[in-house]
Parts: structure tokens; C-alpha cells; sequence
């Protein structure tokens, strides 16, 4: 292949990319202003950016024509924004619209799995754990038993600080920080650490504890 060649190739990932980054900002946005229903879509719209992004084109590492591996990165963005998405409809009232893109987010995980797109002891723990929240968040029922799977995956995992630190993980642990950094909630260097350097043991074991103040209203 040329070098013209290459260098007339459009930049698709670039374009979506910073697409992505647009919405995300705009979401961000109109969560400062209190417009929670347009944040909640504009995050999920962002979120379904990273999922093209997570199926990488052969273009964007080789001239292969098999489909290069998953990118676990882009898979932790998407489901940060659809979690977002979710609890902005959930504080907003808009319930319907909360359980129905929990349940889309479950879906999405759970064929992950069925795939499988991760092997590894802590990434299917984690995306067990993830289905657990989109279970919690809307209502679907049944989170713990995602959790105590979850938590059976991350009991065979060595250095699970280490994992906490991996691209994906982070994305989902920041959760609580965006909102709060949304909303100008100001929390401080103690308060940030003890979110985000915390073991997937122990998140783990304190999500099977949570329950929600309030239940949806059926």
C-alpha cells in the first residue's frame, strides 16, 4: 500500500472520537444545569460511539481482514456512559427510561460473555459485577446473584489493586466522580482515593451490602 494511499484513508476512529468527546461534554453540561433527562441521553448517545470503537476495524492496527481484539478501554468508556445515562433518568424520575437502558446495558455485557470477549478471571468478574449495577439501578431484580458471580471471579485474581488501575475498571469505579464533579460536589483527595484505590474484593462485598433508599414505582 502507498504512502498516498494511507494517507488519504479517512480518520474514522479520530472522527468518532472526538465525536464521543462532544457528547460527553454536552451531557456533562446539562447535568450542571439540571437537565438530567437530555444529560442521560447525551450519554448514552456518547456511550454507543465507544461500543463502534470497542469493535476495532482491521484499519486501525493491521492490513489484516480479520477484526483486531476488542478494545477493554472502549468497552470501560461505554459502560460508564450507559451506567451514567441510566442514573441521571433514575434521579430524574424518568423510571421507564432508567430500567429500559439498564436493560439494554445488561444485554450488552451478558452477550460479552456468551461470546466470550473476555477470558481473563477479573474482566468476567467485572462484567459480571457491571450487569449487577445495570440490575440494581433499574430495578431488573437479582443484582446480588451478579455480584456474588462476580465476586467468585475476583477470589482467583492475583493483585487485584493492580487490576483496579486497568483502563476499564477505572472507567466504572469514576462513576460516583462524575456525577459529583457534575454537580460541583467538591469532593476531596481522601474521599477521590478511597473510591478509586479500593480492592475488587472489597467494592465487590460492599455492593452485595447495597440497596437502593427507593424502589421504582411499578
Amino acid at each position: 500500500m502507498s504512502d498516498k494511499n494511507v494517507s488519504d484513508r479517512p480518520d474514522k476512529n479520530g472522527a468518532v472520537t472526538q465525536a464521543v468527546r462532544d457528547y460527553k461534554e454536552f451531557a456533562r453540561a446539562k447535568r450542571r444545569a439540571g437537565n438530567l433527562q437530555t444529560a442521560g441521553e447525551y450519554y448514552v448517545a456518547a456511550a454507543r460511539g465507544n461500543l463502534m470503537q470497542y469493535r476495532r476495524l482491521p484499519d486501525d492496527l493491521t492490513d489484516s481482514d480479520d477484526p483486531p481484539s476488542p478494545n477493554a478501554m472502549k468497552f470501560g468508556f461505554a459502560i460508564k456512559g450507559l451506567l451514567l445515562g441510566a442514573l441521571c433518568f433514575r434521579i430524574d424520575g424518568a423510571y421507564d427510561r432508567c430500567h429500559h437502558h439498564c436493560k439494554q446495558g445488561e444485554s450488552i455485557v451478558t452477550d460479552l460473555l456468551i461470546e466470550p470477549a473476555f477470558t481473563m478471571d477479573a474482566r468476567v468478574g467485572l462484567c459480571h459485577e457491571i450487569c449487577g449495577d445495570f440490575r440494581l439501578i433499574g430495578d431488573l431484580g437479582e443484582y446480588d446473584e451478579a455480584y456474588t458471580m462476580a465476586a467468585n471471579r475476583y477470589t482467583r485474581v492475583d493483585n487485584d489493586l493492580g487490576w483496579s488501575s486497568e483502563s476499564e475498571f477505572e472507567d466504572v469505579i469514576q462513576i460516583p466522580l462524575e456525577l459529583a464533579d457534575s454537580v460541583e460536589m467538591g469532593l476531596d483527595t481522601e474521599h477521590r482515593n478511597r473510591i478509586m484505590y479500593t480492592s475488587l474484593d472489597d467494592r465487590i462485598e460492599y455492593k452485595k451490602g447495597t440497596t437502593l433508599t427507593s424502589s421504582m414505582p411499578s
